[in-house]
Order: C-alpha cells, then sequence, then structure tokens
C-alpha cells in the first residue's frame, strides 16, 4: 500500500474486475470517474446485501459526519472471514464538466429538410448522393456529407437525433 492509501478493493467496471486503492482525504482517487460500475459479488466470497442512501434508517450518523459529500452507505458481507464491513461512497471532488455531444457516425444516413424552392441547396444535396424519401418528406444524406455540406441545422429528428 501507498502512503495514503487505506487499503484495496475490488469493482467491476466496463465488465472487467480491477483492483484499486482506498484513498484518504480529497485527493485524486483511483476509483473511476463514471458512476457506471457496479460491485455485486466481489472476489473471495464477499457480498454486498444492502446499499441505503443519505436519509434512510441506518445513515443518520454517517450523514451528520459526512453530510451532502456522502452518496450511500453499503453493508458487504465476507463469508470467507464471516465478517460484516459498513462501507461509505463519497462525493472527494466537483469540478464543471460539459457532456460531449452526441456522435453520429459518419456514414450514417439521416433526414435533411431542404425547402422546395430551395433549388441550388436541393441540387447540392442531390450532387453529394442525396435521395429524397417520399414517406418522410426530407433529403437522406450520409451524416459526414451533411457536415461538409453546413446542414447539421436542417436536420429532422429520427431516433433520437435532434435537428
Amino acid at each position: 500500500m501507498g502512503c495514503c492509501a487505506l487499503g484495496w478493493i475490488a469493482i467491476q467496471w466496463e465488465q472487467a474486475w480491477r483492483i484499486v486503492p482506498v484513498v484518504s482525504g480529497y485527493g485524486k482517487s483511483a476509483l473511476p470517474t463514471s458512476r457506471s460500475f457496479s460491485i455485486t459479488r466481489l472476489p473471495g466470497g464477499m457480498r454486498i446485501r444492502l446499499t441505503l442512501k443519505p436519509g434512510q434508517r441506518g445513515t443518520k450518523r454517517l450523514v451528520a459526519r459526512y453530510g451532502e459529500r456522502l452518496v450511500c452507505v453499503r453493508y458487504r458481507y465476507d463469508e470467507e472471514r464471516k465478517r460484516r464491513y459498513k462501507t461509505v461512497e463519497l462525493i472527494v471532488d466537483e469540478v464543471e464538466w460539459e457532456p460531449r455531444a452526441q456522435r453520429i457516425p459518419g456514414d450514417r444516413v439521416v433526414g435533411v429538410r431542404v425547402g422546395y424552392e430551395e433549388e441550388e441547396l436541393r441540387g447540392r444535396v442531390k450532387r453529394a448522393g442525396g435521395r429524397w424519401n417520399r414517406r418522410r418528406r426530407v433529403w437522406e444524406l450520409q451524416y459526414g456529407l451533411v457536415v461538409e455540406l453546413g446542414l447539421e441545422g436542417r436536420m429532422v429528428a429520427d431516433e433520437g437525433i435532434q435537428g
């Protein structure tokens, strides 16, 4: 263990088990920043039977101690050692963050609105390989070509993509 590591914990993150140090204080931790990882059964027979949110019965003293930094309390049971562990998840750092814009593959076909009177633009879309979809009443074109033509603002909502 390093000078500030309190111990080690196994976590499952992105379909793989990883062993990471549990670090004290507000410094950077080796734990993944994503909350998408889950711990259900740890190697060696340790299980999580209960996860409590702040304010639930059994968290009162921990809420008083950690306040807004407390994310959850977990009870872990080690069948081999016949021990129960109470662990806490804390917020140790907070910074502003901007989510990435939704990425669309360049070869994905998307719908683009072009007015009937916009003959020049309609010609550019046709020359780029666009096809008219009569049912949807839009021009369909690969997203990479839509970007090249500067038509992202004319994209039509389709399967979660906003235009």
